[in-house]
């Protein structure tokens, strides 16, 4: 009987159904460019340095050709500067660590579905079938152990066609011989020493490093830190601690001519150094000659049972084919899972992280059966296109549209290791040529657009500046018995660049370098509610903004426009109550924002400070998230704005003008907004827009603090339209409990450039007789 066939994100049928379609590479956004001339004078200047640190510090690779110096390595590839990451995405895809544990061990445990969803991959690939069978066999005979240790990785690219908000999408999961946690954690140890000690000052160099990553704060402190070599050598030395065994060892068992050593070490190293816990290497054929088995207890020793004992089995091969050059290797690996040695992984999670299952989770009722809805929602959110292939698959129509654009699809096999799978004109090649059985071995995955970044790849001892994309990967380990979780903590992350063009993605196959990433945060614009006075907090990269509404307030902070920047003569928004609205800009500054009727407000902790432009907030006000927020620098004072639900831009009526919502600002890991501390004069400095004289013609294209062209996603309206002229300013702003606010905590609104008021300073000489004349009303009212 035919099986349902996975259906697409319904986000991403609409995507790819358009005709007609086009070619993949079309459909990207445009890719996020740096001055490439200074990228090279950097890679340059910084060569040298990050080479000798990144040998000095163990990122290393043994060489191709040990045949003089067996002893002889090179430099790790690895890129010479972190990857530009969306900050909310990352803390996404941490919090989903733990459910990926949850799933692979029970799925794990439920053989019946386990066997069920792999008997198509079988029939058509004998290495599945090898492992199927040592499963059946280990169970058959009665489970020793129990307990099972993950070291799991799942992998993400950011989806980001051009039409398309960016999302992250799952690439796999890996269940076995996850690595690279060591290099990785070297590499941010890498990239914090680099971005700290020539990304401060003036110098060029420093220059060029705060342009290419925005300009914002201490590089370094957007840089999370990364867990794996604590976490992968504590998860290690529980299970050992589990297995109850003090004088035991933990066996690795690794490939033969393994060129990827130095990852490995630093876990071992780890090991010894902190926990205690001696590491043997071998290799599976290594094993098949030294391994004995206890055939009543099951306990596995070494040296032909004349050894140390193993409580724990660490794979670091046995997920190829090559790694099982004759029946010996099948046979130790027999012993191995029979054992009652605690395995990581077991047989049965390697099979969990068979392509073959993640496509059949993605069917409709496969994730509930394992884990609750609310969790499996959360995980369905990250799942791409998946579909099964072969004997009892409906596959006749993914067949056909893989086939006239290929392009869109990945064709998988049931394999690890980077290398292995087929891409563009490929796909359509290898599909024609499959029997339906053969096809049972492989699945259709939707292609993932990522957007391009420019970055600087080092291998060998040499640069070169290119654009390139990354693949996210994040570790967690899990240690259970299947009843409960004794261990289940995310434990780290990955960054794997590769060069525009390259579809595979593995560092050890030759693909990528390791990177790392840098957080960066979306930023909207925000409505502070202070009552009757509105404070305006705007942030892209380059931009930002304050003001205060009084007259008095207003001339002072004007006169402190050298501190913060001469204003933007953009225009703001409307607060959006979720559903399409209008209003102009009139409207709003004579709306009662107390009542909340057009805003949805969350609290704030920011504490009141006396700084100028400074965030204000006693007690905790409420702030107004502009979410469907769109500023237009072309229209002014009565313009509409047409407001959209959750739009990643939202049109101007009456005018071409759109601009997204895309800006991203870097910020510390872990601050969620621009609201999460008072902002300092200098951060205000730093995000000040550029000067713009009065009177003077407004420029086509807004610059940076370089001088750069931005983008018109970059651009961030940074002022409210002006009061229309002859509306009576209130004598004093009051907050919403009508206490008197300070001269910091009210909100500028400066008079429109294109209004008929004359000058700046024929505009503040008439605030001063208007303030002149409000305090002699004043007087003669107390009289």
């Amino acid at each position: 009987m035919a099986t349902a066939m996975a259906r697409l994100p319904k986000a991403w049928e609409t995507e790819v159904d358009k005709e007609p379609r086009k070619h993949w590479l079309g459909q990207r956004r445009p890719p996020v460019r740096c001055d490439e001339a200074s990228l090279k004078e950097v890679s340059k200047s910084l060569l040298v340095p990050m080479v000798q640190y990144a040998e000095l510090h163990g990122l290393l690779y043994a060489a191709k050709d040990q045949s003089i110096d067996p002893s002889a390595a090179t430099q790790c590839p690895v890129a010479m500067l972190p990857f530009k990451i969306p900050a909310q995405a990352f803390d996404e895809c941490v919090a989903l660590s733990k459910l990926w544990n949850e799933l692979v061990d029970a799925v794990a445990r439920d053989l019946p579905w386990l066997y069920a969803t792999l008997e198509p991959a079988a029939n058509a690939d004998p290495f599945t079938a090898r492992l199927m069978g040592i499963s059946k066999a280990v169970h058959a005979a009665g489970l020793r152990q129990k307990l099972m240790l993950g070291i799991h990785r799942s992998d993400y690219m950011l989806h980001e066609p051009g039409d398309s908000s960016p999302r992250f999408l799952q690439v796999e999961l890996n269940t076995i011989a996850s690595s690279m946690a060591s290099h990785s954690a070297n590499t941010e140890t890498l990239h914090r020493y680099l971005l700290s000690r020539y990304g401060e000052g003036s110098d060029p160099t420093a220059l060029a490093l705060r342009e290419h990553f925005g300009g914002a704060g201490e590089l370094v402190s957007h840089l999370p830190r990364n867990a794996t070599l604590k976490e992968i050598p504590a998860a290690l030395a529980r299970a050992h601690g589990a297995y109850g065994a003090k004088d035991a060892v933990v066996l690795m068992v690794v490939q033969e001519e393994e060129r990827n050593f130095a990852d490995q070490r630093w876990l071992e190293y780890a090991l010894w150094e902190e926990h205690g816990v001696k590491v043997v290497r071998k290799s599976l054929g290594q094993l098949h000659r030294e391994l004995a088995m206890d055939p009543s207890s099951g306990r596995l020793r070494l040296d032909s049972g004349a050894g140390q004992e193993v409580s724990v089995v660490y794979f670091r091969a046995g997920y190829s084919p090559d790694d099982y050059s004759s029946e010996a290797e099948w046979e130790a690996r027999l012993v191995l899972e029979q054992s009652l040695a605690i395995k990581c992984p077991s047989v049965d999670y390697q099979l969990v992280g068979a392509k073959k299952v993640q496509q059949a989770l993605a069917r409709q009722g496969s994730v509930e059966r394992f884990i609750g809805p609310g969790d499996s929602s959360k995980l369905r959110g990250c799942f791409a296109g998946l579909w099964g292939l072969g004997l009892g698959e409906d596959d006749s129509y993914i067949i056909k549209k893989a086939c006239s654009d290929p392009n869109l699809y990945v064709l998988k096999p049931q394999r690890e290791g980077g290398g292995n799978n087929f891409y563009g004109k490929d796909v359509a090649t290898q599909l024609k040529k499959l029997s339906e059985q053969e096809r049972g071995a492989y699945i259709l995955m939707q292609r993932i657009l990522p957007k391009l970044q420019s970055t600087v790849m080092t291998r060998a001892g040499t640069a070169e500046v290119m654009l390139g994309l990354s693949e996210f990967g994040f570790f967690s380990v899990f240690l259970g018995d299947g009843r409960k979780a004794l261990l289940s903590e995310h434990a780290g992350h990955l960054v794997r660049t590769k060069a525009d063009g390259v579809d595979e993605g593995g560092v050890a196959a030759g693909y990528a370098v390791i990177s790392s990433p840098f957080l960066v945060h979306s930023v909207r614009p925000t409505l502070v509610d202070l009552g009757s006075s509105l404070l305006f907090w705007s942030t892209s990269t380059h931009r930002g903004s304050f003001g205060c509404r009084s007259s008095s307030s207003k001339q002072k902070l004007l006169r402190q426009s050298s501190s913060f920047g001469r204003w933007s003569r953009h225009s703001i928004a409307v607060p959006g109550s979720g559903k399409e609205a209008g209003m102009s800009m009139k409207s709003l500054l004579r709306a009662d924002m107390r009542s909340g009727r057009n805003t949805s407000t969350v609290q704030t902790g920011a504490r009141r400070t006396s700084e100028p432009g400074s965030i204000v907030s006693s007690g905790g006000r409420s702030i107004s998230d502009l979410s469907p927020f769109i500023p237009s620098p072309r229209k002014r004072k009565g313009s509409i704005l047409k407001l959209l639900k959750d739009a990643d831009e939202i049109q101007v009526e009456d005018s071409q003008v759109a601009v997204g919502l895309s800006q991203q600002v870097p910020s510390s890991p872990g601050s969620s907004d621009g609201f999460s501390k008072a902002t300092s004069r200098s951060e205000v400095q730093e995000l000040a827009p550029e000067a713009i004289a009065e009177g003077e013609e407004e420029e086509t294209a807004e610059t940076n603090q370089s001088g750069q062209a931005l983008t018109e996603e970059a651009l961030v309206a940074v002022l409210p339209e002006a009061i229309a002229e002859g509306e009576e300013e209130e004598t004093a702003e009051t907050n919403q409990s009508g206490q008197a606010l300070t001269e910091e905590a009210q909100v500028a609104v400066l008079p429109d450039p294109k209004d008929d008021k004359g000058t700046m300073e024929e505009d503040l000489d008439e605030a001063q007789d208007k303030d002149k004349q409000r305090h002699d009303e004043n007087q003669r009212g107390e009289e």
